[in-house]
C-alpha cells in the first residue's frame, strides 16, 4: 500500500513540474478593441491594424469617403460595432460606392452590428454590402436606407458560396432591377 501511494505522489509531482515548465509556452488569446476614429482614422485602417477576434468600435458620427466606403475585411474575422446604435453611426456612401465588400472567406466570427448604411451604390450589385465566398458573416441591428444597384441587391447582394445571417435589420427605400433589399 505504501509503495502505491509513493508512485502516485511521484506521478503527481512529475505532472505538476511539466505544467509549470510548459506554462510559459502557452500564450492566452486576447482580443483588442480598436476605436474609430480615436485609435485609427478610418474603418479600413482599423481593419488593417486588426487581428482576428478584435473588436472595432465606431464612434457616433457619419463616415464617408476613402477608407470608410468599399471597406474590405480581407478575411479578418472581427466585430465592427457602433458605439450606440444605427441612429448615431452612419456610413454614407454618397451614391458613389458601397459600404462593405465581403469576399475572403469571412465566417460567423465576422460581424457588422448597429450601423446605418445610406446612399450606397454599385453598378453590378450590393449597394451597401456585397457578400461572396464567405460562409456565414453576421449582420445585425443595421439599417439600409436609399441604397441602390443597377442589377442585383440594392441593399445587400449575396452571391455564390455565401450564407450570411442577417437579423433585426431594416431595409427602406432600396432599389435595383432584381431585389431591392
Amino acid at each position: 500500500m505504501y509503495h502505491l501511494n509513493c508512485l502516485q505522489h511521484i506521478s503527481c509531482r512529475f505532472i505538476l513540474i511539466l505544467l509549470v515548465l510548459t506554462a510559459g509556452l502557452v500564450r492566452p488569446v486576447c482580443s483588442d478593441t480598436i476605436n474609430v476614429p480615436a485609435d485609427q482614422p478610418t474603418i479600413q485602417a482599423a481593419l488593417t491594424a486588426a487581428q482576428t477576434g478584435d473588436l472595432i468600435i465606431l464612434a457616433d458620427g457619419t463616415y464617408s469617403g476613402s477608407g470608410n466606403c468599399d471597406v474590405d475585411p480581407a478575411g479578418k474575422n472581427v466585430i465592427i460595432q457602433s458605439a450606440s446604435g444605427p441612429a448615431n453611426c452612419i456610413i454614407d456612401c454618397q451614391n458613389s460606392s458601397r459600404g462593405f465588400y465581403i469576399h475572403s472567406g469571412e465566417t460567423s466570427a465576422f460581424q457588422i452590428v448597429g450601423i446605418r448604411f445610406i446612399n450606397g451604390y454599385h453598378f453590378d450589385g450590393g449597394g451597401a454590402i456585397f457578400i461572396t465566398s464567405s460562409s456565414h458573416p453576421v449582420i445585425s441591428n443595421c439599417e439600409f436606407i436609399n441604397c441602390s444597384a443597377q442589377y442585383y441587391g440594392g441593399g445587400i447582394y449575396v452571391r455564390s458560396n455565401s450564407n450570411p445571417m442577417i437579423s433585426n435589420s431594416v431595409f427602406q427605400g432600396n432599389t435595383s432591377t432584381y431585389g431591392g433589399g
